[in-house]
């Protein structure tokens, strides 16, 4: 089994390709399990919601065949990698390590965004059936 889920193709939707969406929301799901645990529980759903509904999307339209379960695998390895450079470290180094992680300046966008905004922006760039919400 891969360890990256890629593909190719073009979007004329105007929406934007639903990889590099997909591809922040886990990376920010992945940072903020490692690097801020509970802290926003509803943002962490947001997240979680939001890649379950790419998720269902990506298995739908790929172009080359992919399951749930890959990408479940690819999102759990993730969350293993970041969450592993963090663990063990002391509270000063977990969070030089957090404030450093390349991921963090979305993390703190998508944070700052109200739910409807992350909501709205979701359906309308990302997954164009709206009837998951």
């Amino acid at each position: 089994m891969a360890t990256e889920i890629m593909s190719t193709g073009f979007d004329n939707s105007g929406r934007g390709a639903v990889q590099c969406s997909w591809e922040i929301y886990v990376g920010v799901r992945a940072y903020t399990e490692a690097c801020q645990p509970s802290e926003d529980q509803a943002f962490e759903a947001d997240l979680d919601d939001a890649i379950a509904r790419m998720n269902e999307f990506i298995v739908e339209n790929s172009i080359v065949p992919v399951t749930k379960s890959e990408l479940q695998d690819a999102i759990r390895q993730r969350k293993q990698h970041v969450g592993d450079v963090v663990r063990g470290q002391s509270d000063d180094d977990r969070r030089k390590l957090c404030e450093a992680n390349p991921i963090r300046p979305m993390s703190i966008a998508l944070r700052s965004a109200s739910h409807d905004l992350r909501v709205s922006t979701l359906n309308t760039r990302s997954c164009p059936s709206s009837d998951h919400r």
